[in-house]
């Protein structure tokens, strides 16, 4: 009799327990879901989309000198879609930073016309480079509390 009564009881505790992994599964899921689509509006994927792809385009496509080691810090997109500054990195000189600027400004409308070609059911925005000087700003920083 105890056995029997243990065997149901093993078995309900089973079945609770399948339950409640379906559920907490179910409920991250959704969770996960409401996380994503509430806190990520269309501009801020377009801009991740951006930023993705015109680094891949700049470090395999183009092969211009001038254009030295960057990396895409962030994208911002206007309100309207129509502009997108590209903020962008590099450590160098400031002869190597004004080629890279040239570089880029040169650049723009392959990097527009080959991003045409991969997205394509938007209207792309007007690319704009810009220097992002963080970096050096936090190193600056850094070299300074280490001073201290």
């Amino acid at each position: 009799m105890l056995k029997k009564w243990l065997r149901v009881l093993n078995a309900e505790l089973y079945y609770q327990l399948t339950i409640s992994k379906k559920a907490i599964l179910s409920s991250l899921i959704k969770f996960k879901k409401r996380k994503l689509s509430k806190h990520m509006s269309r501009q801020e994927r377009i801009s991740s989309l951006l930023k993705t792809e015109i680094s891949r385009l700049l470090h395999q496509k183009i092969n211009d000198s001038r254009i030295g080691f960057i990396s895409i810090v962030d994208v911002k997109i206007s309100k309207d879609n129509a502009h997108a500054w590209v903020y962008y990195s590099q450590i160098g000189s400031d002869e190597d930073k004004e080629r890279t600027k040239k570089g880029l400004s040169s650049a723009t409308k392959f990097l527009h016309a080959e991003l045409s070609k991969l997205i394509r059911y938007m209207a792309l925005p007007k690319l704009h480079f810009r220097f992002d000087d963080s970096l050096e700003k936090g190193s600056d920083l850094i070299q300074k509390i280490n001073q201290l």
